[in-house]
């Protein structure tokens, strides 16, 4: 009886988060899409979520005749839009229908690679900086060096200043990661902002994901 109460209530609070696209004025809808060129699996990642009014709204499920299209094809489901596709496909083309019938069509273009490099010269308990293959960081861009270790635990730090070509990475950032391997990838990010396609716009982020690179601290 506890366990079905837990589920109900569960439900309840899923539901509370959610709201029907046609309950609102469609121009309230707020988009955001991600396309991630993942160099670990060699796929390209879509997704599309809808929320109200802006990036901290209720997610909206998507009724009353509104549609999702990626690169032509739609895309089934009610809150949350998700595709994979082999290799790396640019450009993207993401459509959404809104409920009066409305189209509104973005385009995500490739974006430069970013590749892991060794970690040469690395002083334990000083700040350290790591360079990377690719480009300096661009306009609207960022980029973040990840690291997890066997047992799950994690770090990251970003760097956003834009012509930089390295992280620095602080004096404390490898406390965890001493004395045994972990794993560490790049991941450039490129955002760019919907205001002319809504009233409240929306979000159109790409990322480059590097591949992994294994490393052991002593």
């Amino acid at each position: 009886m506890k366990r079905f109460l837990i589920v109900i209530l569960l439900i309840g609070l899923i539901s509370s988060c959610r709201k029907d696209s046609s309950e609102i004025e469609q121009n309230r809808i707020y988009q955001e899409y991600d396309v991630v060129f993942n160099n670990q699996t060699g796929n390209t990642e879509v997704s599309a979520t809808f929320r109200e009014d802006d990036a901290s709204g209720k997610i909206l499920r998507l009724t009353g005749g509104a549609k999702v299209y990626f690169n032509e094809q739609q895309i089934s489901g009610k809150s949350n839009f998700y595709e994979t596709y082999a290799g790396f496909v640019s450009p993207v083309k993401i459509e959404f229908v809104d409920s009066d019938g409305k189209k509104y069509t973005n385009y995500s273009f490739g974006i430069n690679y970013v590749d892991v490099s060794p970690l040469e010269n690395f002083i334990s308990g000083t700040n350290n900086y790591f360079s990377w293959g690719g480009s300096a960081v661009g306009e609207n861009e960022s980029v973040t060096f990840y690291a997890r270790n066997s047992e799950g635990t994690s770090n990251d730090q970003r760097v956003s200043q834009q012509g930089a070509s390295a992280i620095n990475l602080i004096s404390t950032f490898f406390d965890n990661f001493q004395n045994q391997f972990f794993t560490y990838w790049l991941k450039r990010k490129r955002i760019s902002y919907l205001g002319d396609f809504a009233i409240v716009g929306g979000r159109f982020s790409v990322y480059y994901r590097s591949q992994d690179r294994v490393e052991e601290l002593f």
